[in-house]
């Protein structure tokens, strides 16, 4: 595994003299041809590291009988949208006779579901760009655009806030202030107002000099 690692580290010191320090040091032609040598790179080495472990697990045989799962299928393909680019890698396919269920562990091995196309990590960040921005500046900005706007819809609807616990304490005096406001919102591809109630709750007032 580590040989084809270099191999793929040479090959891109081989593109980046061709195709970047051809250009000579042009912040404009550099960086981007630069960034997609980059990219391209990262994935053909995870691309490595995920069919390395997908290979590892079928060879573990007496591992797999005690899990009860039997080779169904090699090389099944799956293509996966991250922030650098489209993730194409080849797994083995499963029957778990224990559950009678089929799986892909290698699939489960990297934290993605079975009918998901998007990167986890990605689509946190198209969330949290979606707060500021449209959804189709949000796919540009996090993955160049390879994801349509109803995708980051999908992925704001499925998302679950994050609560974080607060302590707890005791106050003389609490102030709740409530008002509502008119703000544009974007519905797909439709924008419209809508109301929305603005609440503040604080403790006083405090003059600073």
């Amino acid at each position: 595994m580590e040989e084809i690692i270099l191999q793929k580290a040479r090959q891109m010191v081989a593109r980046v003299r061709e195709q970047v320090l051809g250009e000579g040091f042009s912040v404009e032609k550099c960086i981007p041809e630069l960034m997609k040598i980059t990219n391209e790179t990262a994935l053909d080495v995870y691309k490595v590291l995920i069919e390395q472990a997908d290979q590892a697990i079928r060879e573990a045989k007496k591992e797999r009988k005690e899990q009860g799962l039997i080779v169904e299928r090699v090389g099944d393909t799956r293509k996966i949208v991250t922030s650098m680019g489209e993730l194409t890698y080849n797994r083995s396919y499963y029957q778990n006779k224990e559950t009678g269920q089929f799986e892909y562990p290698v699939d489960h091995l990297m934290g993605i579901d079975v009918y998901e196309r998007v990167d986890p990590g990605l689509a946190k960040g198209l969330v949290a760009c979606a707060r500021t921005q449209s959804y189709r500046k949000s796919s540009k900005s996090k993955c160049d655009g390879a994801l349509s706007a109803q995708t980051v819809m999908n992925k704001i609807r499925k998302s679950e806030p994050e609560i974080k616990p607060v302590e707890k304490c005791k106050v003389a005096v609490l102030h709740i202030d409530a008002d509502e406001d008119h703000v544009a919102v974007q519905h797909g591809k439709r924008k419209k107002s809508t109301e929305v109630p603005l609440v503040s709750v604080y403790e006083g007032i405090e003059k600073i000099d």
